[in-house]
């Protein structure tokens, strides 16, 4: 097993609800969601080794209120810088 840290700028204020973070092996069509909300960078993932990920990440509002989704790919055990803009 292997840690993917996804590593983001928070935007300021942050969130009310955290940030809604998917993510799944590339060529697959399901998303697996991070539980409960991340509410601050790094989001840190425990996947596969050496498996190559995809995912979204956007900011979750309140009130059923989310920021445009981010994309990001990486290799699992390698970090992934992003900047988040709000």
């Amino acid at each position: 097993m292997a840690t993917l840290a996804i590593q983001f700028t928070a935007p300021e204020p942050l969130p009310v609800n955290g940030f809604v973070v998917k993510y799944r092996p590339v060529g697959t069509t399901t998303y697996t969601t991070v539980f409960p909300n991340p509410t601050a960078p790094p989001v840190l993932i425990t996947v596969p080794l050496g498996t190559a990920y995809e995912g979204t990440i956007s900011s979750s509002c309140g009130n059923s209120l989310t920021s445009p989704e981010l994309n990001f790919m990486a290799l699992a055990s390698i970090g992934l810088n992003l900047a988040f803009s709000n």
